[in-house]
């Protein structure tokens, strides 16, 4: 006999007034369901456990990543400390740059000084170095006579080097040179102004920029200025086109 709507509604209710009967009706149509039920939820503890274990991993790596943040947050420190003192010590390096600068120049000063006969020998002759005091004594008899300034003493007292000779005709000459380890055009413009103002005291005075190398402004500088180069052993006049 076929099993009809009905049927399917008494069913209904004699499970609703039988509720043990809704267990055994369960094994029979589905004979599987308590090992379903059991699997549901040893998946639900699977995942529970699986939720816990993303969720401890999570906090591991957001402490690790706090401690990343906090190293590289020394790590800056420290590299500010790093360039910091790489500019210190940039800064030393050219004060140290400076002052052997400095001490060529002196150096080389020096040699000129006890040398000038010979560097300069193409230029004049019989050179003699005065002494310091001398020097002193013949610009302060300028500035008394009005030949000089005060200001003018002291432009041509600074100058590196001042010698006098004689020229080819035997007239007493003076040479003024200003002394660099490279000849610039601030060395050649200085040599040509401090020259003309030592030449207010009546003698003839050649201008001169001495040193190791020259610059190709200063080579130009110096044929318009008159002033004469010397330099490892060649002596370039002002109208010199080498």
């Amino acid at each position: 006999m076929a099993f009809t709507v009905e049927d399917f509604h008494d069913l209904l209710k004699l499970l609703h007034e039988r509720p043990e009967w809704r267990d055994e009706l369960r094994r029979v149509l589905f004979p599987d369901f308590a090992e379903m039920i059991a699997s549901i939820e040893r998946l639900s503890t699977s995942v529970n456990a699986l939720e816990s274990q993303v969720s401890a991993f999570i906090g591991q790596i957001n402490t690790r990543m706090d401690r990343v943040e906090e190293n590289l947050g020394r790590l800056n420190t420290r590299m500010d400390r790093v360039e910091g003192n790489l500019d210190q010590i940039s800064t030393h390096m050219d004060r140290v740059e400076g002052d052997v600068g400095t001490l060529k120049g002196w150096q080389l000063e020096e040699l000129y000084r006890r040398r000038a006969s010979a560097y300069f020998s193409r230029i004049a002759r019989r050179v003699i170095v005065p002494s310091a005091q001398e020097l002193t004594n013949l610009l302060e008899d300028a500035v008394t006579d009005g030949q000089l300034s005060r200001i003018e003493f002291d432009e041509i007292i600074q100058a590196d080097l001042i010698a006098r000779g004689v020229d080819g005709e035997n007239t007493p000459i003076y040479l003024l040179a200003e002394i660099s380890w490279g000849i610039g055009t601030s060395d050649v413009a200085r040599a040509a102004r401090r020259a003309s103002l030592l030449a207010k005291l009546g003698a003839k005075v050649i201008p001169i920029a001495a040193g190791k190398w020259i610059t190709a402004e200063a080579r130009e500088g110096a044929a318009v200025e008159g002033v004469w180069l010397v330099t490892n052993g060649s002596t370039i006049p002002p109208a010199s086109d080498t």
